[in-house]
């Protein structure tokens, strides 16, 4: 692909050329899905998943049966999704929103929305396994997968290998006083998601460490597997201590520290909440394991009853060493087993793989789908239309009625403070994946400080977590638009490779995102005053004078809708093919995708974007449908712009 560069820096690209689909995804989810389908025959699967075969199965049914007679016509796997779903009986220039979508909301068709469509592919990829061609957070999710699935059951094997991975990653303190004491009960929690006898945990939204005391061995049928631990204690650690001495220790801690207080104590997190441990000490453990994850803590909260300052002087001081040591390191094994066996009845259900939720990896699921998706000609694909969108907008936005009396410098200056961060970009691939260990517990603990570091290299990049990036959108943070993994999945699922296809997946959002941080932005008073007036207009106009941001949305929609075809569209989009008796051209087809995207679960007034609002700015909707100028798709919005 030949692309220039702009005297503004941007990308200078006449023609956008058809994408390589990433060979990783395409050719897995293929190879995948024989062995899936036959599994499914045997395998009792959630509501969920079935109805994500039942779709895959009709949409790939249908193409099958009459693929020899769609040749004439582009894109003929896309088009049968979307028309299989409509409903002929409403006129598209009428409600078009209704004829897209009302067999679909009311359940009388099945639909594969957005969601379903990536979370099915998803779903093969998993089931075809990881790791392909050496990838290392592959091998890692390989090694995670397939160690959760064979990991030694018994209740001694699980925690011995808790111990001995505890051990080898090197940080049991090496002297037991009070700072360091906190520090490694606060690295346990903090960084290798382990609860240990104390726990460090923040909860949402994000402001309050939580600092708490837990029972050890009460819960776990631990008399099996204490011995087991010992032993591993004793490998690793070349401490020997017996199952009397540890609990001796354990009852002598819990006679001393009763309480039936139940207060709860809270104060600024620059306080020390142990008495004996110094704010400065205090400072160090924020500044390296709270602050670089959660730098909106501004409290700390313990219980009165834990007499946590009594409890960790008894545990840190020297004559209990090694004793305490290994309690801390054996309680942490405990629970940490408990978890694991937590989560195996949670992935029970679906017999393929453990939730990354539950154990707390997936941000190594999250890299590994990145990198499937993702290639160097993709992302450049993206980088391109994003640059020709850009263009297009500040073009289209310098003769506009909203900007009247603006610059094509300051329009221009504007829009190119706009970041792109991609599907590579928001993992953090500067981060590295950990090298896969022997044992399910190691590949545990390495994944989750891995996840520690990259968590910290996103708050200070300013980047959202992934969680926050599920649905398959662009998402715009400030003068940064992101694009999630899922929207290249959804790139990628387009079988007909026609760059026409990704105006819905990307296009429109992209250019509506583009229109919205120009709305946003602060302009002189007479500018600014002239977006206030049209935007207060088009909200008393079309959605009844309600402060709401639907009105936005559909706004900087109905200007992305008009920008996004102008950029993207070819100039064949308005020629008319036969398709399964209906007449259909490409034009048509990319507004039907469109909107076959948006179709709402919920009751149409609740939908948040109004599309037959959005679309009416469109000239090319006018055109692909002929709607007549009396049609209700017809009415222009004057509001917007100039009528």
């Amino acid at each position: 692909m030949d692309t220039s560069t702009t005297q503004d820096g941007s990308l200078s690209e006449p023609d956008i050329e058809v994408a390589p689909r990433s060979e990783g995804l395409g050719k897995r989810i293929r190879t995948s899905r024989f062995y899936c389908l036959a599994g499914f025959l045997g395998v009792a699967l959630s509501v969920f998943l079935l109805g994500l075969v039942l779709v895959n199965v009709l949409e790939k049914g249908k193409t099958s049966s009459v693929n020899k007679t769609l040749e004439p016509f582009c894109c003929p796997d896309e088009a049968l999704m979307v028309l299989r779903v409509v409903n002929e009986s409403i006129d598209p220039c009428d409600d078009f929103y209704a004829h897209v979508c009302s067999r679909a909301d009311a359940g009388s068709t099945v639909y594969s929305s957005p969601l379903l469509r990536t979370a099915m592919e998803w779903y093969f990829v998993r089931i075809g396994g990881f790791g392909a061609r050496g990838n290392a957070s592959g091998l890692m999710l390989n090694a995670l997968t397939k160690g959760f699935l064979k990991r030694d059951r018994s209740p001694g094997g699980g925690v011995s290998q808790y111990v001995e991975a505890i051990a080898s990653a090197g940080i049991l303190p090496q002297h037991m006083d009070l700072i360091h004491t906190v520090y490694f009960l606060a690295l346990l929690n903090l960084r290798y998601g382990l609860t240990s006898v104390v726990s460090f945990q923040v909860s949402p939204p994000g402001t309050v460490l939580n600092i708490r005391r837990n029972s050890c061995f009460r819960d776990t049928p631990y008399q099996q597997a204490l011995p087991f631990a010992l032993d591993a204690v004793k490998k690793a650690l070349n401490f020997s201590i017996t199952a009397e001495e540890l609990l001796r220790f354990k009852n002598e801690l819990a006679s001393f520290l009763g309480s039936n207080s139940s207060m709860n104590l809270s104060h600024a997190i620059e306080t020390s909440p142990f008495s004996g441990l110094s704010n400065r000490d205090w400072k160090v453990i924020l500044d390296e394991l709270v602050f670089p994850v959660h730098p909106n803590v501004k409290t700390v909260a313990t219980q009165e009853q834990d007499r946590l300052s009594d409890f960790l002087d008894i545990l840190a001081n020297s004559s209990h060493h090694p004793v305490a040591v290994v309690y801390a390191v054996v309680c942490t094994a405990f629970k940490a087993r408990s978890k694991t066996e937590e989560a195996a009845g949670t992935s029970r259900m679906t017999s393929v793989s453990p939730s990354c939720q539950v154990l707390d990896f997936c941000d190594i699921e999250h890299a590994y789908m990145a990198h499937v998706v993702s290639s160097h000609s993709m992302n450049e694909y993206v980088r391109v239309l994003f640059a020709k969108t850009r263009r297009y907008v500040a073009h289209e936005a310098l003769g506009h009625a909203l900007f009247s009396g603006t610059s094509e410098q300051e329009i221009t200056q504007r829009l190119n403070e706009l970041r792109l961060v991609l599907p590579q970009d928001i993992v953090i691939p500067d981060v590295p994946v950990p090298v896969v260990s022997e044992t399910f517990a190691a590949n545990l603990l390495a994944a989750h400080s891995y996840a520690f570091d990259v968590r910290a290299a996103r708050v200070a990049r300013k980047i959202p977590d992934p969680e926050n990036l599920f649905f398959p959108a662009a998402v715009r943070h400030s003068d940064v638009i992101f694009l999630p993994s899922n929207l290249y999945v959804l790139m990628n699922l387009n079988l007909s490779r026609n760059p026409a296809l990704d105006l819905p997946v990307l296009g429109v959002d992209m250019a509506a995102q583009l229109w919205s941080f120009l709305l946003e932005s602060s302009w002189p008073n007479e500018t600014q005053k002239n977006i206030d007036d049209r935007l207060t207009c088009f909200r008393q106009t079309h959605f009844n004078g309600i402060d709401s941001g639907d009105y936005l949305t559909t706004a900087t929609a109905a200007l992305g809708v008009v920008s996004a075809f102008n950029a993207m569209m070819p100039p064949e989009w308005d020629l008319v093919s036969r398709l399964n008796y209906t007449d259909i051209s490409l034009g048509r087809l990319v507004f039907l995708m469109w909107v076959y995207d948006k179709c709402a679960a919920l009751p149409r007034l609740m939908a948040p974007l109004d599309v037959n609002v959005a679309l009416r700015n469109s000239r090319n909707f006018r055109a692909a449908f002929g709607c007549s100028e009396q049609s209700p798709m017809s009415e222009p919005l004057c509001c917007l712009d100039l009528c």
